[in-house]
C-alpha cells in the first residue's frame, strides 16, 4: 500500500503493519475486508495515533467492519441512542455474569467509535465528550433497572411508609455530572434514596437502606470490576458525605443534614457539577432544592477564595513532590486550574447571577463574559486553551486506553502527540501548549492573587498587624505609621482601640480576626494614597465595624485590592457615600469595576441592565422583585456618586443620571403593577378622544423629576392619571 497521505515514516510503518494484521485476522475470520478509501484514509492517520485501537481493529476485526456497515462510525447519535441500545442489547439478560460480559463488549464497540471519530476529526471535543458522557449515563441507568428488579424480585419492593416504591438516586459528579467526561476518566457517584422504610415482603424485610446498599454494591462490581474483558467505568465513591467511612448509600434528609451541619468548602465545589442520573423526578427535584443553597449563597461569597487557595496549594504541592509540571491537568495553567477560574466566580456569585449555576463550563466562561466579570478576550483564551488542553488530554487518554495527563518524555511519543492533533512537529506542539498555558496561569495568578509577596510589603503587613495587636509600643507604632504616609498616627492609634473596643470586634470569630488581620493593613496602605489619609482610615474602619461579623465583605476588600483602592478614594471624598455603604453593603460589589464604577449607565442601558435583572426572579416573587429593585437602585446611585466625585460627571448630568435611574425604576414598576392587576381583574377598557388606548393610565412627574433635576436625596412628586372608562363614555352595560 502506497503512503497517498505523505505520513511521516514512522506513522506509515505503523499503519502499514496494523494493516497487514488486520487483513489476516480478518480473513481468519472470513470476513469481507474491502473497506472505502475515505475509511481508509481515516485509519492512516488513526492506526499510528492509537495502540488501542489499532489492537482491537487487529483482535476484533468484525468491530470495525460492523461500524462501517452500520454507518455508525461517521454519524453522530441521537439523543437517548445509547439508551435504547442498550436496554435492547440486556433485554433478558438474566444473570450478572453475563450482564458484566455484554456491558465490557459494548464499552469496546463504543469506545472504538468513539475514540477513531475523534483522532480522525470525525468528531469535535464538544461531541466527544457528550457521547462519552451518553454512554457512561446509559450503562448506570440500564444496569441499575436490572438490578433493581433482580434485587426486587428476591427482596420485595422497597417502599416508603406512606406505601410508596423508592428508586434509588446515582448523583454524576465531576465531569460526569457535567456531561463533559473524557475519555478513560474514572466516573464519581454519590447513592442516595428517597426515605427511610422497608420491602414489602412478609418474610423478612429489608429496610430500604439495606436493599440499595445490595444494588449499590452490585452497581460498582458491574462497571468497575476488572475481568477478562476489562471494565465499564472504574467507580469513585470519596465524594460522598463522609467520604470513604461513610455509609455507601444515604437517605436524602441524613443528606440534608450532613450539608447543613458538616458541608465542607471543597464540597461546595464539588457539588457544582453534580446532576442526578437516575431516580424519580420527584427526588431529583427535592434533592436540586436541598443542595442548591449549600452551593450557591444568596449573597456575595468571598469566603471561597482562601479555601480555594488552600486546595490549590495543596494540588501545587504535589505537582512539585510528585514531578508532575508536564501533567496538563494539574500542572501550571493546565485544565483544573481553568475549573478554578470559572468555579471559584460559580461559588462566589452563583446565588444572584443564575446564569451562573450551570455545569458546562464553556457555557459559564461565556455567562463571565457576558457579565463583565472577565473581559470577552480572556473569556475567548480560557476557552480556546481548555478545548486544545481537553483535546490533548483524550489524545493521550487513547492511545493505550490509560488514565494520564503527562506529556510524554519519549521522543517517537511526542512526535505521535503532535501529529494526532495535526501539528508538523513537537515544537510547534510545544509552542501552542505553552502559549495557553501562560494565559491560564495569568488569568489564575491575578483572581487568586497566588503571586508571593516581597519583603518589603510582608515587613509592612507584619507591622501594622503587631500594632493592631497592640505588640508595638506607643512611639514604635506612632514611627511606623508616620513612615507610610499617616500624618496623624495618634488619631489612627485611636480609632484603631475604638475599633478594637466595640462589639462586633469582640465577638469575632477565629475566622474573622484572620480576615480582619488580613484587612488592616491594606486599609493603611490604600489610605495613605489618599488626599485625606486620616478621613479615609476613620470611615473605612466605621464601615468595616459595621460588616465585621459578616466576614464574606470582609473577604471581598482582602481579595479585590482595586475594590479596597476605590473605597478609599470615595470614603475620604464623600460622608455620604460612607453611609450608604454602611446601610448596604451588598454594594461593595460595585467597587470592584472602574469600568462600570465611574461610567454610570444611560437610560438605555438601565432599562436593558434592569429587563436582564428581573428576567432571573419568578415574576409571582414580589419580595425577590422589591430586594432587587433596591439593591439596583443603590447600585446605580453609588456609581453617580462615584462619578460625580471623581469628576467624571458635571452636576447637569448627574441629576440626568439620577432622574434616568428613577424614570427606569418607575417605569418597570408600573409595567408590573399593570400586569398583575391584568392577571387578577382582566384587562380595562379605556378610551382616550373616543379612541381605545392600551393601559389608560399615565404618571405625572412635578418638582425635582419633572424637571430633570433629581438630586441625591431627592423625593419623586407623581401624579397619577387615567383615561375615561367605558362605562363613562358609553351608555349601556360595562363590557
Amino acid at each position: 500500500m502506497k503512503n497517498k497521505q505523505n505520513l511521516p515514516l514512522w506513522a506509515y510503518e505503523k499503519f502499514k503493519e496494523t494493516w497487514d494484521a488486520f487483513l489476516k485476522s480478518s480473513k481468519a475470520a472470513s470476513i469481507n475486508t474491502s473497506i472505502g478509501q475515505e475509511t481508509l484514509s481515516a485509519l492512516q492517520r488513526v492506526w499510528p495515533c492509537s495502540e488501542f485501537i489499532a489492537k482491537n481493529c487487529v483482535q476484533r476485526p468484525e468491530l470495525l467492519h460492523n461500524l462501517i456497515s452500520t454507518g455508525d462510525l461517521k454519524r453522530r447519535y441521537d439523543k437517548n441512542e445509547y439508551d435504547e441500545r442498550l436496554e435492547k442489547t440486556l433485554a433478558g439478560v438474566d444473570n450478572i455474569s453475563e450482564l458484566k460480559k455484554i456491558l465490557r463488549d459494548t464499552r469496546r464497540r463504543e469506545m472504538l467509535r468513539i475514540a477513531i471519530r475523534d483522532i480522525a476529526f470525525l468528531s469535535d471535543y464538544h461531541q466527544t465528550t457528550k457521547e462519552l458522557s451518553s454512554f457512561a449515563d446509559a450503562c448506570i441507568k440500564v444496569s441499575l433497572n436490572i438490578l433493581h428488579l433482580w434485587e426486587s424480585k428476591k427482596s420485595g419492593l422497597p417502599l416508603s411508609q406512606d406505601g410508596e416504591e423508592q428508586k434509588m438516586l446515582v448523583i454524576a459528579m465531576g465531569k460526569l455530572g457535567a456531561r463533559e467526561l473524557n475519555f478513560s476518566s474514572d466516573i464519581d457517584l454519590i447513592f442516595v434514596y428517597p426515605c427511610v422504610g422497608q420491602t414489602d415482603t412478609t418474610a423478612s424485610p429489608l429496610s430500604n437502606e439495606e436493599f440499595f446498599i445490595r444494588i449499590a454494591r452490585s452497581l460498582i462490581n458491574v462497571l468497575g470490576s476488572m475481568t477478562g474483558d476489562g471494565f465499564v467505568f472504574r467507580v469513585d465513591m470519596r465524594l460522598r458525605p463522609y467520604g470513604d467511612t461513610g455509609p455507601l448509600v444515604v437517605d436524602l434528609d441524613s443528606m440534608e443534614d450532613y450539608y447543613q451541619t458538616q458541608g465542607r468548602e471543597w464540597e461546595r465545589y464539588a457539588w457544582i457539577k453534580a446532576r442526578a442520573v437516575t431516580g424519580c423526578m420527584k427526588d431529583q427535584e427535592q434533592l436540586a432544592r436541598m443542595i442548591k443553597p449549600f452551593i450557591y449563597r444568596r449573597y456575595l461569597d468571598y469566603n471561597i477564595f482562601e479555601s480555594l487557595r488552600e486546595m490549590k496549594q495543596m494540588i501545587s504541592n504535589e505537582v512539585l513532590n510528585k514531578g508532575l509540571s508536564n501533567n496538563i491537568k494539574l500542572g501550571p495553567g493546565g485544565i483544573r486550574e481553568i475549573e478554578f477560574i470559572c468555579q471559584t466566580f460559580q461559588l462566589i456569585r452563583g446565588g444572584r447571577i443564575l446564569e451562573l449555576q450551570e455545569k458546562n463550563i464553556l457555557k459559564v466562561m461565556k455567562s463571565l463574559s457576558d457579565n463583565n466579570f472577565i473581559t470577552s478576550d480572556t473569556s475567548n483564551k480560557l476557552k480556546q486553551a481548555y478545548i486544545f488542553l481537553r483535546d490533548t488530554e483524550h489524545r493521550l487518554q487513547e492511545y493505550s486506553d490509560q488514565q494520564t495527563h503527562a506529556l510524554p518524555d519519549d521522543p517517537t511519543a511526542q512526535e505521535r502527540l503532535a501529529f494526532s492533533l495535526k501539528n508538523p512537529d513537537w515544537e510547534s506542539f510545544l509552542k501552542i501548549l505553552n502559549k495557553h498555558r501562560v494565559n491560564v496561569q495569568n488569568t489564575f495568578n491575578h483572581l487568586l492573587n497566588t503571586q508571593k509577596t516581597n519583603e518589603k510589603n510582608e515587613a509592612f503587613k507584619n507591622n501594622i498587624i503587631a500594632i493592631w495587636q497592640g505588640f508595638k509600643d506607643k512611639q514604635e507604632a506612632i514611627d511606623i505609621l508616620i513612615s507610610v504616609g499617616i500624618d496623624e498616627p495618634r488619631s489612627v492609634l485611636n480609632m484603631f482601640n475604638d475599633l478594637k473596643d466595640s462589639y462586633n470586634i469582640k465577638h469575632l470569630g477565629q475566622l474573622g480576626n484572620e480576615r480582619l488581620n488580613s484587612l488592616l493593613p491594606l486599609v493603611l496602605k490604600e489610605a495613605a494614597g489618599t488626599k485625606h489619609p486620616e478621613l479615609a482610615v476613620k470611615r473605612i474602619l466605621e464601615l468595616v465595624e459595621s460588616i465585621a461579623r459578616r466576614t464574606s465583605y470582609i473577604s471581598l476588600l482582602v481579595e479585590n485590592q482595586t475594590a479596597l483602592s476605590n473605597l478609599a478614594k470615595l470614603l475620604a471624598g464623600s460622608q455620604w457615600i460612607a453611609k450608604l455603604l454602611t446601610r448596604h453593603p451588598v454594594l461593595l460589589d460595585e467597587l470592584i469595576d472602574p469600568r462600570t464604577l465611574y461610567d454610570p449607565p444611560n437610560k438605555k442601558a438601565l432599562e436593558k441592565d434592569l429587563k436582564r435583572t428581573m428576567s432571573r426572579i419568578p415574576a409571582d416573587d414580589i419580595e425577590e422583585i422589591m430586594e432587587e429593585l433596591r439593591i439596583f437602585k443603590q447600585a446605580n446611585i453609588l456609581r453617580v456618586a462615584a462619578a460625580d466625585i471623581s469628576g467624571a460627571l458635571n452636576t447637569m448630568k448627574v441629576s440626568d443620571r439620577l432622574t434616568y435611574i428613577a424614570e427606569t425604576i418607575l417605569d418597570y414598576v408600573i409595567n408590573l403593577a399593570f400586569s398583575q392587576l391584568e392577571k387578577k381583574y382582566g384587562a380595562p377598557v379605556c378610551f382616550i378622544d373616543g379612541k381605545t388606548c392600551a393601559k389608560g393610565f399615565a404618571v405625572a412627574a412635578y418638582g425635582k423629576l419633572g424637571g430633570i433635576e433629581l438630586g441625591y436625596g431627592s423625593d419623586l412628586d407623581l401624579v397619577f392619571l387615567y383615561a375615561e372608562s367605558a362605562k363613562e363614555a358609553y351608555e349601556g352595560t360595562v363590557p
